[in-house]
């Protein structure tokens, strides 16, 4: 990476994102606010990351600024800061509005992202709106990233950054249940764990036909997995997952 990045706002989400640069290039050099100072300097010794004196440090001294603060942050800490036009801001933050964010950095060039945190593994699905060159080279080091059209597009995209998180939730229920039925720990983890890979590669090798269809294929007349779509669905259990999904949009933007 020849372009010096920098990160303001470094919790838990800034700490995946640094260790996944690291591993896409150990190379990279990053300056980190020195807000979280514990956390800024347990990443810099462990990721060859650089801690700054302040915020406006790694704005002068970066080419690239990503913003990782909590949302309820986000225009505080901005709010007092100076931009020039040669920078490029990039907001993690969930529910980063363009429109209010470009105001706010100007004249820098301004995007947003949602990336989630299994870009520490550099896998992961990264949105980003508008598109911008230097943004989606960067953001390309922890995953695949897809750009976006409109903010109202960005905004429904970004409602799966949520549906990632319930993933693990929905993980964790199957576990016990077969802890509860007798297996051990570790492999009813690992069993949810390979299924749920196994779904997402079948997915992407079936492409060229709907999801509706290989459930048609999977789910066997009077077999298993009929069984239980059928009182999945008598319950309306997918009912709720769409009344998440709903909230998590009308927030994302902003109702």
């Amino acid at each position: 990476m020849t372009k010096k990045l920098g990160i303001i706002g470094v919790g838990h989400f800034a700490s995946y994102l640094v260790e996944g640069f690291f591993n896409a290039a150990a190379e990279n050099k990053i300056l980190l606010s020195p807000r979280s100072h514990d956390r800024s300097q347990l990443l810099a010794q462990k990721f060859n990351c650089e801690v700054a004196i302040d915020n406006q440090d790694v704005i002068d001294r970066s080419d690239i600024i990503i913003l990782a603060m909590k949302p309820k942050d986000l225009k505080s800490v901005i709010g007092d800061l100076n931009f020039t036009d040669k920078k490029l801001v990039i907001s993690v933050v969930a529910g980063s509005q363009l429109g209010t964010l470009s105001s706010c950095v100007a004249p820098a060039t301004m995007v947003c992202a949602l990336p989630i945190s299994c870009a520490a593994i550099n896998k992961s699905p990264t949105l980003m709106y508008p598109h911008q060159e230097d943004a989606f080279k960067i953001l390309s080091q922890v995953g695949t990233v897809m750009s976006c059209t409109s903010q109202q597009e960005f905004n429904t995209a970004g409602t799966y950054s949520a549906f990632y998180g319930w993933n693990f939730k929905f993980m964790a229920e199957l576990s016990k249940w077969g802890e509860k039925n007798g297996l051990s720990c570790d492999m009813s983890r690992k069993i949810v764990e390979q299924i749920l890979m196994g779904v997402s590669g079948m997915s992407a090798n079936e492409s060229d036909i709907t999801l509706d269809d290989i459930i048609q294929n999977v789910a066997t007349k009077g077999g298993i997995t009929e069984l239980g779509l059928n009182i999945i669905e008598d319950q309306d259990a997918f009912h709720a997952w769409h009344d998440a999904m709903d909230a998590v949009h009308k927030r994302l933007s902003g109702k």
